[in-house]
């Protein structure tokens, strides 16, 4: 993909303690990465201006995350 067109995370984690932190185009940590709760969804559908990665940290625990990024 040359261009990210949108990226849907969700954390499926019922558990309040275990937020995942997703970063964009850098390691994802609790400072530099954008937390998404336990059952809530990080979801956008304009560009964002990434490339390179998407990672992904969990502040405790082992939650489920699924997703997806769609470009061109």
């Amino acid at each position: 993909m040359t261009i990210i067109r949108g990226i849907t995370i969700k954390n499926e984690s019922g558990t309040s303690a275990e937020i995942v932190y997703v970063g964009l185009d850098v390691t994802a940590t609790a400072t530099t990465g954008i937390p998404v709760l336990a059952g809530a969804t990080f979801e956008n559908t304009w560009p964002l201006g990434f490339r390179n990665k998407v990672s992904l940290l969990s502040a405790s625990g082992t939650p489920t995350v699924s997703g997806v990024v769609w470009g061109v």
